[in-house]
């Protein structure tokens, strides 16, 4: 091989390595897509050569590890959102006590006729009898 075949082929094992010990999952679609890319073109150069087996074999493994990445961050993905979205509904089921909620139920009893804010107070009666 000659040295502007061994660059790609380099590229594409730096490329492939970044993708798979990628922790930051904000980049680690985009170091795929890069590793996918590289070796997709290491692929034609290999075919245009007539290269044995064992080249093209280390190429297609590349790329189902990289596919199995790509599914693994999809399935975390979806598994962060429905934690998300559990977690939503549970404090929609939580009675929330804000300051709103506060000031409604103040106004409410403030408009309670004087019998329903204090159960002594009934028709009328103060507890004190007139002694006339």
């Amino acid at each position: 091989m000659g040295a502007s075949q061994n660059k790609p082929l380099k590229n594409w094992k730096l490329l492939y390595e970044a993708a798979v010990l990628e922790c930051d999952r904000a980049k680690l679609l985009e170091r795929i897509a890069e590793a996918e890319k590289a070796i997709a073109e290491e692929a034609v150069i290999l075919m245009r050569e007539g290269t044995d087996g064992v080249e093209r074999h280390s190429l297609e493994d590349a790329m189902q590890v990289l596919e199995d990445l790509k599914r693994r961050d999809l399935w975390e993905s979806a598994i962060q959102e429905a934690k998300r979205l559990r977690d939503e509904i549970e404090k929609l089921k939580t009675p929330r006590y804000d300051a709103e909620h506060c000031r409604l139920a103040e106004t409410k009893l403030r408009n309670l006729p004087d019998t329903e804010k204090d159960p002594s107070v009934q028709n009328g009666s103060t507890g004190h009898t007139d002694s006339a």
